[in-house]
């Protein structure tokens, strides 16, 4: 049997071009080839390879029975084969240990976006219990403030980590998984709406002068219904992120 190989440029970071020839015997369907005589290159790379296979017959019995069945003596084959280093059994069992180390990682990105999703929900209730603590003051400018004050402490910082560093490094970790970028794009719209939602009740408060129950119930009321609705987004993030 004789085999010529000629390497495919598949993208690899090895450019080189490496073809050669070698010679075996096939016994009992099994062929080893274990001596090279390269035309282009000096060593074998691991990639893809065209193979043309010439085989022979040259056992007696065998040429017998392709006398009897008019079968011819010399076979032609081509084919497209992927040399790799060491053992099947080693590439199998590396194949599988970079299928386990995948689906690790996938968890790992996806628990990193649980937690943070989970963070998001925390500063949605915290937000909202910062701004009835700030309607129990009595003109709507200090209400303002004091939103504006508890809001920086805590939720102000979380949400801008989350809107531009967290999200700069989540994109990263996603690359190439789709469902996970959207994600990660799911959750960082919700992180803009919740600050946006913030900006915006602090808005209200300043326009107000003096706070009475009637103006704190309309305020209160208008902060839970957005309030609920992002609570939603978060519910429905969750479920999108469990159906991959």
């Amino acid at each position: 049997i004789d085999a010529k190989f000629e390497r495919v440029n598949d993208g690899n970071l090895h450019k080189d071009e490496v073809s050669f020839h070698s010679s075996s015997i096939s016994r009992k369907g099994n062929i080893k080839f274990d001596d090279f005589t390269f035309d282009k290159g000096s060593q074998l790379v691991q990639g893809k390879y065209k193979v043309k296979i010439q085989a022979v017959v040259n056992d007696p019995v065998e040429l017998i029975k392709n006398l009897v069945t008019k079968t011819p003596k010399k076979y032609l084959f081509e084919d497209t084969v992927y040399l790799i280093p060491g053992t099947q059994k080693e590439y199998l069992e590396k194949i599988e240990k970079l299928k386990i180390n995948k689906i690790m990682n996938e968890k790992k990105v996806y628990t990193e976006l649980d937690q943070k999703l989970q963070t998001v929900d925390t500063v949605i209730t915290s937000i909202a219990l910062n701004y009835r603590l700030a309607l129990g003051k009595s003109w709507g400018r200090h209400a303002g403030k004091e939103f504006e004050k508890r809001y920086a402490h805590y939720a102000g910082p979380l949400l801008q980590k989350m809107i531009l560093d967290d999200y700069e490094q989540i994109v990263k970790k996603t690359k190439n998984k789709l469902h996970a970028q959207q994600s990660a794009e799911k959750l960082h719209k919700l992180s803009k709406e919740v600050s946006a939602w913030a900006a915006e009740m602090k808005s209200l408060l300043d326009k107000y002068a003096k706070l009475n129950s009637r103006k704190r119930k309309k305020l209160r009321a208008k902060m839970e219904v957005r309030r609920d609705q992002l609570k939603e987004h978060v519910l429905e993030i969750k479920k999108f992120m469990k159906a991959d």
